[in-house]
């Protein structure tokens, strides 16, 4: 390989990157922002299959203040929920089959910044993440044993006015990859869509999944109402 291919291909990857890396701080750094999501994932092993869907909304404070809303179908079953953070308290009800269950704990210094990850990440996305917060600590890295995984950028391409980050994952076993595609706006790093497949290599519980997600909204400097971020009583 030539020496200027090599060089072209290392400024790729680092603007790629950078890419990646301007829009976790676009969200990380928003004073207020708006969005609207909804998100399908079909599961496939080697014996059965499910699938899962979602539509909610996310309101989000550069201040720490939070809500989720939430309402999907998995396996079948309708599923709800409400993540409520006023800078100060984390609290949340996943509605399951009818069930409530509500936890509460300190709302976590980084949440900003694992919301920001989940929005760019692989197959989990916020709701997972946000409940999973609820029972575990959560710092720069990861939430609690779960480490945030580094992204192998591999490609940014332009198609018109939209720009598509191709990156990987390294998925909790080398066995365990993610690819996913991200498009956004270059101009304002307002997300478009995100789609994602994941593959399992482990002998006893090979696992596909493919997760698409669209925001039908990304809205920075939006205007929140205060009342969204009270913890009820």
């Amino acid at each position: 390989m030539c020496p200027a291919l090599c060089l072209a291909i290392l400024v790729q990857d680092k603007t790629a990157l950078g890419e990646l890396e301007k829009i976790e701080a676009a969200i990380r750094t928003a004073k207020a922002l708006r969005v609207k999501y909804s998100w399908s994932q079909e599961t496939a092993y080697p014996k059965i299959s499910f699938k899962m869907r979602a539509a909610g909304t996310l309101l989000l404070r550069g201040d720490g203040r939070i809500r989720l809303t939430s309402e999907g179908i998995s396996d079948g079953n309708p599923t709800s929920l409400l993540v409520i953070s006023d800078g100060t308290t984390l609290w949340a009800t996943n509605t399951w089959m009818g069930k409530p269950d509500t936890k509460k704990k300190k709302s976590p210094a980084n949440l900003i910044s694992a919301v920001s990850k989940s929005l760019t990440g692989g197959v989990s996305g916020l709701e997972s993440m946000l409940w999973l917060a609820l029972d575990e600590e959560v710092d720069a890295e990861g939430i609690g044993t779960w480490r945030f995984p580094t992204p192998d950028v591999r490609d940014v391409q332009d198609a018109g006015d939209v720009r598509v980050l191709t990156y990987g994952y390294k998925v909790n076993t080398a066995d365990s990859s993610s690819e996913v595609k991200l498009r956004y706006d270059p101009k304002t790093y307002k997300l478009l869509s995100r789609s994602s497949t994941a593959k399992s290599g482990i002998e006893d519980a090979k696992e596909n999944k493919t997760y698409v997600e669209t925001f039908e909204e990304f809205k920075f400097d939006a205007d929140l109402p205060a009342d969204a971020f009270q913890i009820p009583k």
